[in-house]
């Protein structure tokens, strides 16, 4: 069985991959999914969008091959774009708010939440909305893959780009509590917001929709949030006649699906796709 299993195959008519210098190429490697979007930058639509569903691998490892058999497949990835913009999922992380934050002590502070992580690369990814800093490590494995496949790249933790996006989506209410949802085929990623400040972030395994609705009260329960009042919003691999969404909608009344971002244009092949899905790798400019 190929462990790489092509999920969404979205091409507007008119594409033309001649002119990929034109275009801007947003890249999400999750721990489920890998995708990748193509924007025209003349006019800021989405014309291409692919996806890809990992088979469950037992260990990181081979998770790690199944990425790099990923860019030797696809081709396209290799071409020269305007601008290339890579956000990765599968990276250990910390979170410094920016009145304590010096780069300086950057493996320190990584090191108190991760102390026997020590096969990556140092990141560090500003959080504007929230004033602080996200640290994380990439696998050189992983860093290398991408630097033999991609011609120039920004690389940020998957975190960084979904909670820009949330807080541009919610601008005019950041002042509102805000539980954020996003699934794939066995995670969710959380993001928690009341007052433009920070109350978590995290992602989870989940096997069943109870699963998720354990994660998602318990996500609600520590930030504060009422789940029959204030905002809820589930973006991702989800539908309305899911049972995770069914589940939860009955312990979270206040719970509704969110929608790809408004700030983009999407050509009319990409009408097939749920509004909500495919949040994180949108997300990713």
């Amino acid at each position: 069985m190929n462990p790489i299993q092509l999920h969404h195959n979205v091409k507007h008519k008119l594409f033309d991959r001649q002119q990929t210098a034109q275009y801007d190429l947003s890249l999400y490697i999750g721990k489920d999914e890998i995708s990748y979007a193509v924007t025209n930058t003349a006019d800021n639509m989405v014309i291409l969008l692919k996806s890809f569903r990992l088979a469950d691998v037992g260990n990181f490892f081979t998770y790690k091959l199944s990425v790099n058999d990923f860019f030797e497949q696809e081709e396209l990835l290799r071409a020269g774009f305007s601008r290339i913009n890579v956000a990765i999922n599968a990276a250990p992380y910390t979170v410094v708010p920016e009145k304590y934050y010096d780069s300086s002590k950057a493996e320190k502070y990584f090191s108190l939440n991760h102390p026997s992580e020590s096969s990556g690369k140092l990141h560090s990814d500003y959080l504007e909305s929230v004033r602080a800093y996200l640290i994380y490590a990439v696998d050189y494995y992983l860093l290398d893959v991408l630097e033999k496949n991609l011609v120039m790249f920004q690389l940020y933790h998957s975190h960084t780009t979904l909670l820009r996006q949330i807080a541009a989506d919610n601008n005019g209410t950041a002042s509102s509590r805000l539980l954020h949802i996003n699934v794939q085929k066995h995670h969710i990623d959380l993001v928690a917001l009341a007052d433009k400040s920070l109350q978590l972030m995290t992602s989870n395994y989940i096997d069943s929709p109870t699963d998720l609705l354990y994660y998602a009260l318990n996500a609600a329960q520590k930030s504060g949030i009422n789940p029959a009042q204030d905002h809820i919003v589930m973006t991702g691999d989800i539908n309305a006649d899911y049972p995770h969404y069914k589940l939860s909608q009955r312990y979270m009344a206040a719970l509704q699906l969110g929608k790809r971002p408004a700030d983009l244009r999407y050509c009319s092949e990409a009408d097939i796709l749920p509004p909500n899905s495919h949040y994180n790798l949108l997300a990713t400019r």
